[in-house]
């Protein structure tokens, strides 16, 4: 397989970290009475963040910065953070779990899922552009970005929460993928079952 094709296959917008979920603040000096400052560059996910705040104590303070190469990546990972720091009361544990792992991981979701992701999308495409005081989520703080950013941020979020009937082109994800995969395998796509079992078995596994 060439590098064109495997770079074109695979995509430049990474949508998952492929390194183990790390408690940000295990990983340095001790600050377990002061606030700690932590930058991320390119974890593509917020599992980091969400490891390290399952783990705080109700006295420590954490502020994390995070850097993409793409704002769709930031837009998800503020949705994904959005989702998980709903309120129990506004929504219940097990459907929370539902809807994140279905927003983090597949490619086509429920009506009850987009529901879901229209609501969170409504929502921080208004907070991207207002105070922190009038975002979607008090930890959720984006007045750093330059302006352009984050009218490209509410722009995306503005996407997330159209119908399928307000897209102008509707997106078939099976095709999308289908052609995907096609890129990515070329030659040996027609054994694409045994290809994905092996980079499961010989490659994920040895990850995860």
């Amino acid at each position: 397989m060439s590098a064109g094709r495997a770079s074109e296959g695979a995509g430049c917008v990474p949508w998952w970290g492929f390194s183990p979920a790390r408690n940000l603040l295990s990983m340095g000096p001790d600050q377990s009475e002061e606030e700690a400052n932590v930058l991320l560059v390119g974890s593509a996910d917020p599992r980091h963040m969400l490891k390290t705040i399952a783990g705080l104590q109700d006295e420590q303070g954490l502020h994390v910065y995070v850097i993409e190469n793409s704002m769709e990546v930031v837009a998800r990972q503020l949705l994904l953070l959005y989702i998980a720091l709903i309120p129990q009361e506004v929504m219940g544990m097990n459907e929370k779990t539902e809807v994140f792992l279905e927003l983090f991981g597949n490619g086509e979701i429920r009506s009850q899922t987009f529901e879901n992701l229209q609501r969170a999308a409504s929502e921080l495409s208004v907070s991207v552009t207002e105070t922190l005081e009038e975002a979607a989520n008090p930890c959720l703080d984006t007045t750093l970005l330059k302006f352009k950013d984050r009218d490209e941020l509410c722009q995306i979020f503005k996407l997330w929460a159209q119908t399928s009937s307000e897209h102008p082109a509707p997106i078939r994800m099976s095709a999308a993928w289908d052609y995907r995969v096609r890129q990515h395998l070329g030659t040996r796509y027609d054994s694409r079952k045994g290809c994905y079992d092996w980079d499961l078995t010989m490659k994920l596994h040895t990850k995860g």
